[in-house]
């Protein structure tokens, strides 16, 4: 997992514009990445920056295609209360 995909996007993601940190996580067949931008960056062109260097850089097996996930604080601030 770590050697086909999670090195893969890190390496792909490492020259985007305004990147300060790459961690990753991998487990059970999912490969986790995360990537905080320096502060100051919109958040809208850290996105489009990271899509492109996705598409530009970074080649899976088997035609797998890496999603951006939402950020974080967004799940936390949309969550439901019972």
């Amino acid at each position: 997992m770590e050697r086909y995909y999670t090195m893969p996007m890190e390496v792909g993601l490492a020259p985007t514009p305004g990147v300060s940190i790459i961690r990753s996580t991998s487990f059970y067949g999912l490969s986790f990445v995360r990537v905080t931008f320096k502060y100051g960056i919109d958040y809208y062109f850290a996105v489009t920056q990271a899509n492109i260097s996705l598409q530009q850089n970074v080649s899976l097996p088997n035609n797998v295609l890496p999603q951006i996930q939402g950020p974080a604080w967004l799940a936390k601030s949309t969550g439901i209360r019972l």
